[in-house]
């Protein structure tokens, strides 16, 4: 009798586990749709993306929309669940930006009880009973998790409960800080730069804060300043591969080559194939003079995505400052092809004039290249050319 009713237990216990993995995609549909009505009720955008089993991924399987809601669902989610809602349109107001990150997981708690409440006062099987009960004890696990501050190793996404956290933190500059971010993503960036500035002056130490101040102040090339907040951000967490590259960068536009082949490869060294870290590593190297490691880099990037114009512009400068002028002509005119105003494949043209003895296409292409980058460096060759 006593193995009968273990036996009993197990089974009731199997089936409970297995309601809840079956459940599991469910909860994460009506998540994200509780956090879209919520954009709907209080943000009212025009576009709210509602992404199932991946987190803002561009290969769905499944695309579609309902008014102004578009979904885009992988089938893995059905294994895996994840997912993530993005409003096109920014909430400013903390209160209402609480409200919507707490919709999520309250919304997908109430409907799990709403069909727990009707199945349990009826005649159904009980099988339906057993999947309803999982759907309760799964939502309010999903609350839980949500609810507890964490970021996702996988994804490197703050949950809910760390987004709200990081919100009642900084209630008081919340409404400046949308406010910046708006401003970048209408490429606004000394406004956003001077936002965030007055921000971290209060913040110092705040990567929500340090990291788009770094990216707006290099949108404008201002190196000095973006590597200072650099500096900080590092102080206050483990530096990101976009921050190696930032920070690389900013080494690269002040002529220091050496630390910024270190960063490149610090970024390289998290991910193998990143495309602006194989292109601006193969480049410094370039200019140090290691053709060989250099090629190979950017020849790299170019088999990983042939439609980045970049490698293509830096691989000619290198075949023109190793001598095969012609082929180096091609890879430059390739990468215009595919950017048209790439500075950088100008001055490569004007290195190409330079070495080939015509300055006066030379200076064409220096001049053109200036026009678009006022920041670049000409210094070397208008030394040896004296074209300006």
């Amino acid at each position: 009798m006593f193995l009968i009713i273990i036996l009993f237990l197990i089974i009731i216990l199997l089936c409970v586990v297995i309601a809840i993995y079956i459940t599991n995609p469910f909860i994460t549909i009506f998540h994200e749709l509780g956090h879209a009505i919520a954009y709907l009720i209080l943000t009212k955008p025009d576009k709210i993306d509602i992404f199932i089993g991946s987190n803002e991924s561009s290969n769905s399987k499944i695309n579609f929309k309902i008014g102004k809601l578009h979904f885009h669902i992988k089938l893995s989610f059905l294994l895996n669940g994840g997912g993530m809602c993005k409003s096109n349109k920014m909430e400013p107001n903390y209160i209402n930006q609480i409200i919507i990150f707490l919709a999520g997981p309250f919304f997908s708690l109430i409907i799990a009880c709403a069909i727990g409440f009707i199945a349990f006062n009826s005649e159904i099987y009980g099988i339906v009973k057993v999947f309803c009960f999982a759907s309760i004890i799964f939502s309010f696990i999903s609350l839980y998790s949500n609810l507890k501050p964490h970021t996702n190793i996988n994804t490197g996404l703050d949950n809910d409960g760390k987004q709200l956290f990081f919100i009642l933190k900084y209630r008081k500059v919340f409404t400046d800080y949308i406010s910046a971010c708006a401003l970048f993503n209408n490429g606004e960036f000394n406004l956003c730069s001077e936002k965030l500035i007055k921000i971290v002056s209060i913040y110092p130490y705040e990567k929500k804060f340090l990291r788009p101040l770094t990216d707006s102040l290099l949108q404008n090339k201002n190196c000095i300043q973006a590597e200072k907040y650099l500096i900080d951000l590092q102080q206050a967490c483990e530096f990101k591969v976009q921050d190696y590259l930032n920070l690389g960068y900013t080494q690269s536009l002040t002529n220091r080559t050496e630390l910024a082949i270190s960063n490149y490869r610090q970024a390289l060294d998290i991910e193998k194939n990143n495309l602006i870290g194989l292109n601006n590593l193969g480049y410094e190297l370039t200019l140090k003079g290691d053709y060989k490691e250099g090629q190979e880099l950017m020849e790299r990037a170019i088999k990983i995505n042939p439609e980045f114009a970049h490698p293509y512009s830096n691989l000619g400068c290198l075949k023109i400052l190793s001598g095969d002028l012609e082929g180096g002509k091609q890879l430059v005119e390739k990468s215009l092809e595919l950017e048209a105003d790439n500075a950088y494949a100008y001055k490569h043209l004007g290195i190409y004039y330079l070495k080939s003895g015509d300055k006066e296409k030379s200076l064409t292409n220096f001049k053109k290249a200036l026009e678009l980058d006022p920041t670049i460096n000409l210094a070397p060759f208008n030394k040896d050319a004296e074209l300006f």
